[in-house]
């Protein structure tokens, strides 16, 4: 396996096949049609991720230990494709954010469906979702899709996910997307999209747009009961809190890592900061949805941010002539106080 061709459309056949590949009420590792679709990365699980693959699964439960496995050979398949395309400058990474996004528009056209027409034949917790169980984790995948999108000048795909974005009405992806496109526009250009966002959401608010305050104060609740119970070790699969939310997750993918791995658990952590050189901004989305969300937990999200992930890792400096450099400003020259 480790010698499969990179054909063209390989990889980006399997973006869009996780993108769809929904069936309600099936999110498990072990039975996901998604994850299912992601194992086909097993084949590209570099031998140097094994010891923490095989951490894993003695540190949690089987079905979180083989996601952890599928989302590592994601990761390492990202690497390979990095490798082709400085070689070869073959665009695969290009069209899998283009097949992903893709998979995005038909879940954004059936958001629409449902929102707008009534649509309830698909099964969901929370509607519109699209081709997701919820409508946050669609939400979650647009982000993401959008900035990537953003960040290659796929204009096309980037705009055929906002209805998706924008339908899902989740604050933690919207606020992901305007910070990180911050990161991509000149300065003067954010400062503007991050007034014009402060002004929406005061208005919003003003009109009773939905603000729940107790959503954040349960997760709160969350964190500082998970925190109380770390162990440097990892404290294993965090399976319901032990207070009165008993929620399945925490809401926060950095705190569930190290809670259930411990030290180990950082290892994600500093691989998002390791992709900050020019992949910055897709860093920057999945650290704030991951922040009040578990898109790591999702196997569309997962599988396709590690892919990414993999890929701005890979490119070290060189990462692709095409690719918008993230915005970083020199406060010498471009200070809004300076008269230069």
């Amino acid at each position: 396996m480790a010698g499969l061709n990179y054909a063209k459309w390989f990889a980006p056949a399997t973006a869009f096949l996780i993108s769809v590949a929904f069936w309600p009420g099936i999110s498990g590792a072990a039975t996901s049609p998604r994850w299912a679709v992601a194992a086909v990365s097993l084949g590209y699980l570099d031998w140097r991720l094994l010891p923490f693959v095989a951490f894993c699964f003695f540190a949690v439960d089987f079905d979180s230990a083989v996601h952890w496995a599928i989302v590592s050979a994601a990761f390492c398949w990202g690497l390979n494709v990095s490798a082709c395309e400085r070689s070869g400058r073959d665009d695969a990474v290009r069209r899998v954010v283009q097949a992903f996004a893709a998979g995005i528009f038909g879940s954004g056209c059936i958001a629409i469906c449902q929102a707008g027409f009534g649509l309830s034949e698909i099964p969901q917790l929370a509607i519109p979702g699209g081709l997701f169980l919820n409508k946050n984790f669609m939400g979650e995948a647009a982000c993401l899709t959008l900035i990537a999108s953003l960040q290659y000048r796929l204009w096309l795909p980037a705009l055929i996910c906002v209805p998706a974005l924008i339908l899902s009405t989740s604050r933690a992806s919207w606020i992901g997307a305007i910070l990180s496109i911050c990161f991509i526009l000149p300065w003067r250009w954010a400062a503007g999209l991050l007034f014009l966002a402060a002004i929406m959401l005061c208005a919003g608010y003003l009109a009773g747009f939905e603000t729940s305050p107790a959503t954040l104060l349960q997760r709160l609740s969350l964190w500082h009961d998970a925190i109380q119970n770390f162990h440097w070790l990892g404290s294993g699969a965090y399976d319901y809190s032990t207070i009165q939310y008993r929620e399945p997750n925490l809401h926060n993918d950095w705190l569930q890592l190290i809670y259930e791995f411990g030290i180990v658990g950082l290892i994600p952590l500093i691989v998002v900061f390791m992709a900050g050189g020019n992949g910055l901004p897709f860093a920057v989305a999945l650290l704030v949805i991951g922040s009040f969300g578990f898109p790591l937990q999702m196997p569309a999200t997962a599988w396709f941010a590690a892919f990414m992930l993999g890929h701005f890792v890979g490119c070290g400096h060189d990462a692709g002539r095409s690719v918008i450099r993230p915005w970083r400003p020199n406060w010498r020259l471009h200070s809004p106080f300076s008269r230069a």
